[in-house]
Protein backbone atom coordinates (compact mmCIF):
# COMPACT_ATOMS: atom_id res chain seq x y z
CA UNK A 1 0.00 0.00 0.00
CA UNK A 2 3.27 2.65 0.37
CA UNK A 3 3.92 2.21 -2.97
CA UNK A 4 0.58 3.56 -4.02
CA UNK A 5 1.11 6.77 -1.88
CA UNK A 6 4.20 7.70 -3.17
CA UNK A 7 3.01 7.71 -6.70
CA UNK A 8 1.87 10.99 -7.85
CA UNK A 9 1.33 10.46 -11.72
CA UNK A 10 -0.38 7.89 -13.58
CA UNK A 11 -3.10 7.15 -16.23
CA UNK A 12 -6.73 5.60 -16.37
CA UNK A 13 -7.49 3.44 -19.11
CA UNK A 14 -10.91 2.39 -20.57
CA UNK A 15 -10.68 -0.18 -23.04
CA UNK A 16 -13.87 -2.28 -23.22
CA UNK A 17 -14.41 -6.44 -24.21
CA UNK A 18 -17.54 -5.86 -25.12
CA UNK A 19 -17.20 -2.32 -26.99
CA UNK A 20 -13.94 -1.89 -28.49
CA UNK A 21 -13.46 0.84 -30.41
CA UNK A 22 -11.23 0.18 -33.97
CA UNK A 23 -9.02 2.93 -35.27
CA UNK A 24 -11.42 3.47 -38.65
CA UNK A 25 -14.51 4.10 -35.64
CA UNK A 26 -16.11 0.91 -36.13
CA UNK A 27 -17.17 -1.37 -32.67
CA UNK A 28 -15.97 -4.76 -32.17
CA UNK A 29 -18.58 -6.82 -29.95
CA UNK A 30 -16.76 -10.07 -30.02
CA UNK A 31 -15.15 -10.29 -26.64
CA UNK A 32 -12.31 -12.72 -27.56
CA UNK A 33 -11.87 -10.83 -30.73
CA UNK A 34 -11.59 -7.78 -28.71
CA UNK A 35 -9.00 -9.56 -26.36
CA UNK A 36 -6.59 -10.92 -29.30
CA UNK A 37 -6.34 -7.36 -30.89
CA UNK A 38 -4.89 -5.63 -28.28
CA UNK A 39 -0.88 -5.17 -29.02
CA UNK A 40 0.32 -5.10 -25.76
CA UNK A 41 3.74 -4.57 -26.72
CA UNK A 42 2.95 -1.24 -28.54
CA UNK A 43 0.83 -0.18 -25.66
CA UNK A 44 3.35 -0.76 -22.95
CA UNK A 45 5.97 1.36 -24.92
CA UNK A 46 3.51 4.27 -25.40
CA UNK A 47 3.33 4.44 -21.56
CA UNK A 48 6.79 3.94 -20.74
CA UNK A 49 7.13 7.17 -23.49
CA UNK A 50 4.56 8.99 -21.49
CA UNK A 51 6.92 8.06 -17.83
CA UNK A 52 3.96 7.42 -16.04
CA UNK A 53 4.29 5.42 -13.14
CA UNK A 54 0.89 3.13 -12.69
CA UNK A 55 -1.98 2.79 -14.51
CA UNK A 56 -5.66 1.77 -13.70
CA UNK A 57 -6.52 -0.71 -16.62
CA UNK A 58 -10.22 -1.93 -17.35
CA UNK A 59 -10.56 -5.58 -16.21
CA UNK A 60 -14.02 -5.69 -17.10
CA UNK A 61 -16.88 -3.28 -17.53
CA UNK A 62 -19.76 -3.39 -19.50
CA UNK A 63 -21.60 -6.96 -19.07
CA UNK A 64 -19.27 -7.86 -17.24
CA UNK A 65 -16.67 -9.75 -19.60
CA UNK A 66 -13.43 -10.17 -17.93
CA UNK A 67 -9.85 -10.05 -20.13
CA UNK A 68 -8.67 -13.22 -18.88
CA UNK A 69 -9.71 -16.91 -18.88
CA UNK A 70 -12.21 -17.52 -15.79
CA UNK A 71 -13.31 -21.10 -14.63
CA UNK A 72 -15.77 -19.51 -12.03
CA UNK A 73 -16.86 -16.96 -14.35
CA UNK A 74 -18.12 -19.34 -17.00
CA UNK A 75 -19.23 -21.18 -13.75
CA UNK A 76 -21.82 -18.58 -13.28
CA UNK A 77 -22.19 -16.90 -16.66
CA UNK A 78 -21.19 -18.40 -19.98
CA UNK A 79 -19.81 -16.34 -22.35
CA UNK A 80 -18.74 -13.77 -20.32
CA UNK A 81 -14.67 -14.72 -20.16
CA UNK A 82 -11.78 -14.47 -23.27
CA UNK A 83 -9.55 -16.98 -24.36
CA UNK A 84 -6.31 -15.05 -24.25
CA UNK A 85 -5.16 -13.85 -20.66
CA UNK A 86 -4.92 -10.13 -21.48
CA UNK A 87 -4.51 -9.67 -17.93
CA UNK A 88 -1.48 -11.50 -16.70
CA UNK A 89 0.45 -9.87 -20.17
CA UNK A 90 -0.86 -6.14 -19.41
CA UNK A 91 0.74 -6.90 -16.02
CA UNK A 92 4.16 -8.40 -16.90
CA UNK A 93 4.72 -5.71 -20.21
CA UNK A 94 3.97 -3.65 -17.79
CA UNK A 95 6.16 -4.20 -14.82
CA UNK A 96 9.67 -5.00 -16.86
CA UNK A 97 8.76 -1.32 -17.69
CA UNK A 98 8.44 -0.13 -13.87
CA UNK A 99 4.91 0.85 -14.46
CA UNK A 100 2.59 -0.69 -11.63
CA UNK A 101 -1.05 -1.61 -12.53
CA UNK A 102 -4.59 -1.40 -10.83
CA UNK A 103 -7.51 -3.28 -12.26
CA UNK A 104 -10.45 -1.50 -12.56
CA UNK A 105 -13.72 -3.77 -12.11
CA UNK A 106 -17.14 -2.87 -11.65
CA UNK A 107 -19.17 -4.98 -8.63
CA UNK A 108 -23.02 -3.08 -9.54
CA UNK A 109 -22.52 -3.85 -13.56
CA UNK A 110 -25.59 -6.59 -13.65
CA UNK A 111 -27.83 -3.79 -15.62
CA UNK A 112 -26.54 -4.75 -18.30
CA UNK A 113 -26.83 -8.34 -18.23
CA UNK A 114 -29.46 -10.35 -20.59
CA UNK A 115 -32.64 -11.22 -18.43
CA UNK A 116 -31.29 -14.80 -17.77
CA UNK A 117 -27.83 -13.20 -16.83
CA UNK A 118 -29.73 -11.24 -14.57
CA UNK A 119 -31.49 -14.02 -12.44
CA UNK A 120 -28.64 -17.01 -12.47
CA UNK A 121 -26.47 -14.40 -10.51
CA UNK A 122 -29.23 -12.86 -8.51
CA UNK A 123 -29.28 -9.48 -10.05
CA UNK A 124 -33.08 -10.35 -10.45
CA UNK A 125 -35.80 -9.95 -13.27
CA UNK A 126 -37.90 -7.01 -14.59
CA UNK A 127 -34.98 -4.75 -13.97
CA UNK A 128 -35.16 -1.86 -17.00
CA UNK A 129 -37.26 1.02 -15.38
CA UNK A 130 -34.55 0.20 -12.40
CA UNK A 131 -31.63 0.69 -14.52
CA UNK A 132 -28.71 1.22 -13.26
CA UNK A 133 -30.18 -0.21 -10.42
CA UNK A 134 -31.86 -3.99 -9.92
CA UNK A 135 -35.47 -4.34 -9.39
CA UNK A 136 -36.00 -4.07 -5.22
CA UNK A 137 -38.69 -6.79 -5.27
CA UNK A 138 -36.45 -9.32 -7.25
CA UNK A 139 -32.93 -8.92 -6.31
CA UNK A 140 -31.11 -11.65 -4.75
CA UNK A 141 -28.65 -10.02 -2.63
CA UNK A 142 -27.13 -13.05 -1.19
CA UNK A 143 -27.14 -14.65 -4.49
CA UNK A 144 -25.46 -11.34 -5.99
CA UNK A 145 -22.55 -11.22 -3.47
CA UNK A 146 -21.88 -15.18 -3.45
CA UNK A 147 -21.39 -14.44 -7.28
CA UNK A 148 -19.30 -11.48 -7.10
CA UNK A 149 -16.96 -12.69 -4.30
CA UNK A 150 -16.35 -16.19 -6.05
CA UNK A 151 -15.00 -13.83 -9.02
CA UNK A 152 -13.00 -11.15 -6.91
CA UNK A 153 -11.33 -14.23 -5.03
CA UNK A 154 -10.38 -15.64 -8.29
CA UNK A 155 -9.21 -12.23 -9.62
CA UNK A 156 -6.60 -11.57 -6.78
CA UNK A 157 -5.73 -15.61 -6.46
CA UNK A 158 -4.85 -14.75 -10.07
CA UNK A 159 -3.52 -11.76 -10.21
CA UNK A 160 -3.26 -9.86 -6.63
CA UNK A 161 0.38 -10.95 -5.97
CA UNK A 162 1.56 -8.66 -8.79
CA UNK A 163 -0.74 -5.58 -8.48
CA UNK A 164 -1.00 -2.07 -7.03
CA UNK A 165 -4.79 -2.78 -6.13
CA UNK A 166 -8.39 -2.95 -7.22
CA UNK A 167 -10.42 -0.39 -8.36
CA UNK A 168 -14.21 -0.58 -7.64
CA UNK A 169 -16.92 1.28 -9.98
CA UNK A 170 -19.15 3.02 -7.32
CA UNK A 171 -22.83 2.80 -9.81
CA UNK A 172 -25.22 4.63 -8.30
CA UNK A 173 -24.42 8.75 -8.01
CA UNK A 174 -25.90 8.58 -4.64
CA UNK A 175 -23.47 6.94 -2.99
CA UNK A 176 -25.62 4.25 -1.44
CA UNK A 177 -24.61 0.89 -2.81
CA UNK A 178 -24.80 -1.14 0.56
CA UNK A 179 -28.04 -2.90 -0.44
CA UNK A 180 -25.85 -3.99 -3.55
CA UNK A 181 -22.88 -4.87 -2.30
CA UNK A 182 -21.86 -6.32 0.71
CA UNK A 183 -18.82 -4.25 1.08
CA UNK A 184 -17.11 -5.97 4.35
CA UNK A 185 -17.51 -9.26 2.76
CA UNK A 186 -15.92 -8.55 -0.43
CA UNK A 187 -13.23 -6.14 1.38
CA UNK A 188 -12.52 -9.32 3.11
CA UNK A 189 -12.22 -11.59 0.62
CA UNK A 190 -9.66 -9.18 -1.16
CA UNK A 191 -7.74 -8.27 1.99
CA UNK A 192 -7.46 -12.09 3.20
CA UNK A 193 -5.70 -13.32 0.38
CA UNK A 194 -3.39 -9.59 -0.30
CA UNK A 195 -3.64 -7.20 2.88
CA UNK A 196 -1.28 -5.44 1.14
CA UNK A 197 -3.55 -4.37 -2.19
CA UNK A 198 -5.13 -1.00 -2.45
CA UNK A 199 -9.13 -1.12 -2.79
CA UNK A 200 -9.78 2.19 -4.61
CA UNK A 201 -13.66 3.58 -4.87
CA UNK A 202 -14.55 6.45 -6.97
CA UNK A 203 -15.97 8.89 -5.29
CA UNK A 204 -19.45 10.04 -4.38
CA UNK A 205 -19.70 10.51 -0.85
CA UNK A 206 -19.29 7.38 0.31
CA UNK A 207 -16.02 5.14 0.25
CA UNK A 208 -17.71 1.95 2.22
CA UNK A 209 -14.65 -0.33 3.44
CA UNK A 210 -12.76 0.65 0.90
CA UNK A 211 -9.22 2.49 1.67
CA UNK A 212 -9.80 5.43 -0.58
CA UNK A 213 -11.82 7.21 -2.71
CA UNK A 214 -11.24 8.62 -6.17
CA UNK A 215 -12.42 11.66 -7.69
CA UNK A 216 -12.98 11.42 -11.30
CA UNK A 217 -13.99 14.49 -13.58
CA UNK A 218 -15.49 13.83 -16.80
CA UNK A 219 -15.86 17.32 -18.28
CA UNK A 220 -17.29 18.60 -15.38
CA UNK A 221 -17.90 22.25 -14.50
CA UNK A 222 -14.76 21.75 -12.02
CA UNK A 223 -12.87 21.00 -14.48
CA UNK A 224 -13.33 23.52 -17.22
CA UNK A 225 -12.05 22.99 -20.30
CA UNK A 226 -8.45 24.47 -20.67
CA UNK A 227 -8.56 26.63 -17.67
CA UNK A 228 -6.09 24.91 -15.47
CA UNK A 229 -6.05 27.73 -13.19
CA UNK A 230 -9.15 26.85 -11.66
CA UNK A 231 -8.94 23.00 -11.32
CA UNK A 232 -9.10 21.41 -7.91
CA UNK A 233 -6.93 19.23 -6.20
CA UNK A 234 -7.47 16.61 -3.88
CA UNK A 235 -5.84 14.17 -0.87
CA UNK A 236 -7.60 11.61 -2.71
CA UNK A 237 -6.15 10.84 -6.42
CA UNK A 238 -8.14 12.46 -9.22
CA UNK A 239 -9.27 10.87 -12.66
CA UNK A 240 -9.38 13.79 -15.51
CA UNK A 241 -10.92 12.54 -18.49
CA UNK A 242 -8.52 15.03 -21.05
CA UNK A 243 -10.11 13.57 -24.37
CA UNK A 244 -13.73 13.59 -25.81
CA UNK A 245 -14.66 10.30 -24.01
CA UNK A 246 -13.27 8.12 -21.17
CA UNK A 247 -12.51 5.59 -23.79
CA UNK A 248 -11.23 5.89 -27.78
CA UNK A 249 -13.11 7.93 -29.69
CA UNK A 250 -14.95 7.79 -33.12
CA UNK A 251 -11.82 7.22 -35.30
CA UNK A 252 -8.22 7.53 -34.87
CA UNK A 253 -7.67 11.23 -37.11
CA UNK A 254 -10.62 12.31 -34.90
CA UNK A 255 -8.65 14.96 -32.70
CA UNK A 256 -10.10 14.53 -29.36
CA UNK A 257 -7.47 16.05 -26.67
CA UNK A 258 -8.99 18.83 -24.55
CA UNK A 259 -6.01 19.78 -22.25
CA UNK A 260 -3.01 21.36 -23.35
CA UNK A 261 0.26 19.53 -22.16
CA UNK A 262 1.02 22.67 -19.98
CA UNK A 263 -2.24 22.39 -18.06
CA UNK A 264 -1.68 18.67 -17.84
CA UNK A 265 1.66 19.39 -16.21
CA UNK A 266 0.79 22.10 -13.76
CA UNK A 267 -2.15 20.22 -12.82
CA UNK A 268 0.02 17.35 -11.72
CA UNK A 269 2.54 19.70 -9.94
CA UNK A 270 -0.94 20.76 -8.25
CA UNK A 271 -2.13 17.73 -7.34
CA UNK A 272 1.25 16.47 -5.90
CA UNK A 273 1.53 18.82 -3.53
CA UNK A 274 -2.74 18.24 -1.92
CA UNK A 275 -2.53 14.39 -2.64
CA UNK A 276 -1.95 12.40 0.98
CA UNK A 277 -3.86 9.46 0.14
CA UNK A 278 -1.75 8.81 -2.72
CA UNK A 279 -1.70 8.12 -6.61
CA UNK A 280 -2.04 12.13 -7.25
CA UNK A 281 -3.42 12.06 -11.19
CA UNK A 282 -4.77 9.74 -13.09
CA UNK A 283 -5.07 10.89 -16.69
CA UNK A 284 -8.00 9.35 -18.62
CA UNK A 285 -8.12 7.95 -21.64
CA UNK A 286 -8.11 4.61 -23.53
CA UNK A 287 -6.70 3.01 -27.25
CA UNK A 288 -8.10 1.64 -30.25
CA UNK A 289 -8.30 -1.92 -30.76
CA UNK A 290 -4.91 -3.03 -32.36
CA UNK A 291 -2.81 -0.30 -30.93
CA UNK A 292 -3.03 3.48 -31.13
CA UNK A 293 -5.17 6.24 -29.61
CA UNK A 294 -6.64 9.36 -30.63
CA UNK A 295 -5.29 12.00 -32.61
CA UNK A 296 -3.00 14.19 -30.12
CA UNK A 297 -2.64 11.96 -27.14
CA UNK A 298 0.74 10.37 -28.00
CA UNK A 299 1.64 14.10 -28.81
CA UNK A 300 0.55 14.81 -25.59
CA UNK A 301 1.48 13.02 -23.00
CA UNK A 302 4.90 12.68 -24.18
CA UNK A 303 4.94 16.43 -23.77
CA UNK A 304 3.28 16.75 -20.45
CA UNK A 305 6.51 14.05 -20.10
CA UNK A 306 9.04 16.50 -21.13
CA UNK A 307 8.05 18.81 -18.81
CA UNK A 308 8.13 16.39 -15.42
CA UNK A 309 11.12 14.67 -16.71
CA UNK A 310 13.73 16.93 -14.95
CA UNK A 311 12.26 17.33 -12.35
CA UNK A 312 10.80 13.99 -11.62
CA UNK A 313 12.12 13.57 -8.47
CA UNK A 314 10.02 16.30 -6.60
CA UNK A 315 6.93 15.15 -8.20
CA UNK A 316 6.99 11.20 -8.36
CA UNK A 317 7.58 9.42 -4.99
CA UNK A 318 6.90 12.35 -3.07
CA UNK A 319 4.78 13.33 -0.59
CA UNK A 320 3.05 17.05 0.04
CA UNK A 321 5.24 19.02 2.26
CA UNK A 322 4.26 19.31 6.09
CA UNK A 323 6.41 22.50 5.79
CA UNK A 324 4.40 24.29 2.89
CA UNK A 325 0.85 22.24 3.34
CA UNK A 326 -1.63 22.90 -0.01
CA UNK A 327 -5.14 22.38 1.59
CA UNK A 328 -7.74 20.38 -0.37
CA UNK A 329 -10.23 22.21 -3.16
CA UNK A 330 -6.94 24.73 -3.82
CA UNK A 331 -6.89 26.25 -7.29
CA UNK A 332 -3.64 27.25 -9.10
CA UNK A 333 -5.43 31.00 -9.23
CA UNK A 334 -5.77 31.02 -5.50
CA UNK A 335 -2.69 30.19 -4.36
CA UNK A 336 0.11 32.71 -3.37
CA UNK A 337 2.90 31.49 -5.14
CA UNK A 338 2.66 27.44 -5.65
CA UNK A 339 2.94 24.00 -3.50
CA UNK A 340 5.41 22.32 -1.90
CA UNK A 341 6.17 18.27 -1.86
CA UNK A 342 8.78 16.60 0.24
CA UNK A 343 11.27 13.51 -0.26
CA UNK A 344 10.30 10.08 1.52
CA UNK A 345 13.26 10.30 3.73
CA UNK A 346 12.58 13.88 4.13
CA UNK A 347 16.14 14.60 3.18
CA UNK A 348 14.60 17.53 0.73
CA UNK A 349 11.62 20.16 0.39
CA UNK A 350 10.79 20.60 -3.20
CA UNK A 351 9.26 24.53 -3.67
CA UNK A 352 7.22 24.69 -6.83
CA UNK A 353 6.64 28.28 -7.86
CA UNK A 354 3.14 27.78 -10.02
CA UNK A 355 2.92 32.13 -9.63
CA UNK A 356 5.94 33.74 -10.10
CA UNK A 357 7.10 36.75 -8.24
CA UNK A 358 7.13 40.01 -9.65
CA UNK A 359 11.18 40.02 -8.20
CA UNK A 360 14.15 37.94 -8.69
CA UNK A 361 13.15 36.93 -4.58
CA UNK A 362 10.36 34.76 -3.34
CA UNK A 363 9.84 34.96 0.34
CA UNK A 364 8.29 32.15 2.37
CA UNK A 365 6.71 32.54 5.70
CA UNK A 366 8.64 29.53 7.89
CA UNK A 367 8.18 26.07 7.80
CA UNK A 368 4.76 24.91 9.74
CA UNK A 369 6.90 21.79 10.51
CA UNK A 370 9.78 23.77 12.21
CA UNK A 371 12.40 21.85 9.07
CA UNK A 372 15.53 24.37 8.84
CA UNK A 373 17.17 24.43 5.48
CA UNK A 374 20.71 24.41 4.58
CA UNK A 375 21.29 25.12 1.06
CA UNK A 376 18.80 25.28 -2.50
CA UNK A 377 18.97 24.24 -6.10
CA UNK A 378 17.03 24.88 -8.88
CA UNK A 379 16.13 21.13 -10.44
CA UNK A 380 16.27 22.65 -13.81
CA UNK A 381 19.79 23.45 -14.19
CA UNK A 382 21.14 22.70 -10.54
CA UNK A 383 22.39 26.20 -9.96
CA UNK A 384 22.27 27.69 -6.72
CA UNK A 385 19.59 29.56 -5.05
CA UNK A 386 20.40 31.81 -2.67
CA UNK A 387 18.80 30.86 0.61
CA UNK A 388 18.38 32.82 3.95
CA UNK A 389 16.22 31.48 6.72
CA UNK A 390 15.13 32.95 9.61
CA UNK A 391 12.80 32.67 12.71
CA UNK A 392 10.00 33.91 10.43
CA UNK A 393 10.98 33.14 6.85
CA UNK A 394 12.03 31.85 3.97
CA UNK A 395 14.10 34.14 1.16
CA UNK A 396 14.90 32.04 -2.29
CA UNK A 397 16.34 34.64 -4.47
CA UNK A 398 17.52 33.58 -8.15
CA UNK A 399 20.85 34.10 -9.16
CA UNK A 400 23.24 35.05 -12.55
CA UNK A 401 21.04 34.62 -15.51
CA UNK A 402 18.12 32.23 -13.72
CA UNK A 403 14.80 33.66 -14.32
CA UNK A 404 11.15 32.12 -13.37
CA UNK A 405 10.07 29.40 -15.21
CA UNK A 406 6.47 30.26 -17.22
CA UNK A 407 5.09 26.87 -16.19
CA UNK A 408 6.75 25.98 -12.96
CA UNK A 409 10.22 26.84 -11.03
CA UNK A 410 11.05 23.51 -8.98
CA UNK A 411 13.41 24.33 -6.10
CA UNK A 412 15.18 21.90 -4.25
CA UNK A 413 15.22 22.71 -0.31
CA UNK A 414 18.38 20.57 1.46
CA UNK A 415 17.02 20.01 4.86
CA UNK A 416 19.38 20.49 7.64
CA UNK A 417 17.61 19.11 10.63
CA UNK A 418 13.75 19.44 12.22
Amino acid sequence: MSNFKNMKYGMFIHYTASAARKPDGSIITDANESAECFNVESFANDLASFGVEYIIFTIWHYNMVCFYPSKLMEKWLQGHTVERDLAREIISALKSKGIGTIFYTHPRDGHDFSEADSIATGWGSDRKEYKPHPNPSTFDFVKWNDFLNDIYGELVDRYGSDLLGIYLDEGSEQGDSEWVVDYPRLRDTIKSRNPKLYILQNYFGNIYTCDMGDKEYCHSEEFAFNIDENWPCHAMPVAPVFTKHWSAYKRQDYNSVYFSPESMFRYTVLQAGANTDGGGVQWATGPFAGGGWDTGVVETMQALNNYIFPISMSIKQTYPSTSYITSPDSTIVCLQWGVATKSIDEKYEYIHVLNKPFSDTLILPAPADGKLFATAILLSNGNEVELVQTENSVSLKLLGNDKWDSYDTAIQLNVAKA
